[in-house]
């Protein structure tokens, strides 16, 4: 057996397993969006408020989880779709961190940088620093080789 199909195996197995925990996060989410249900009629403002955010945040985090599941599954723009609709209900480190790969892997590396600025600047306990200084060095490695083609 080669190098290159034993490599190929387990980075299959490896995105499989990526697969389906994104997927149980999704679930687990689109039930707790479920279970949050309406407002009582008698609410105060103060409990409104609280309801619409706790609503924004579960539905940011379902967009996040489906964007990051097509991502996965290798369907990029629907996977881009989602992960912007929820950056736009509510930005936070992780699906900053989401969209910034995304748009990596589509060549927009403007994007990414700004994701990644974003993400790090929400990312105020360091959770997701090492995966957005992977971006970043990405990033920058490919920004590196454009000015070195152009120059030669």
């Amino acid at each position: 057996m080669s190098h290159s199909s034993t490599t190929r195996r387990r980075t299959t197995r490896r995105s499989g397993r990526d697969v389906a925990r994104a997927r149980r996060k999704l679930g687990f989410v689109h039930r707790h969006l479920k279970f949050l249900g309406k407002p009582q009629p008698t609410a105060e403002r103060e409990e409104l408020d609280d309801f619409e955010d706790r609503r924004l945040e579960i539905a940011a985090r379902y967009e996040d989880y489906l964007g990051w599941v097509y991502h996965l599954d290798n369907q990029p723009r629907h996977a881009r779709e989602h992960l912007e609709a929820s950056v736009k209900k509510r930005a936070d480190s992780e699906n900053l961190y989401h969209l910034a790969r995304v748009y990596l892997d589509q060549s927009a590396t403007d994007r990414a940088e700004e994701c990644c600025r974003r993400a790090r600047a929400a990312d105020m306990r360091g959770v997701n620093s090492t995966r957005i200084a992977k971006i970043e060095a990405e990033v920058n490695r490919r920004r590196s080789a454009d000015a070195k083609a152009r120059r030669l």
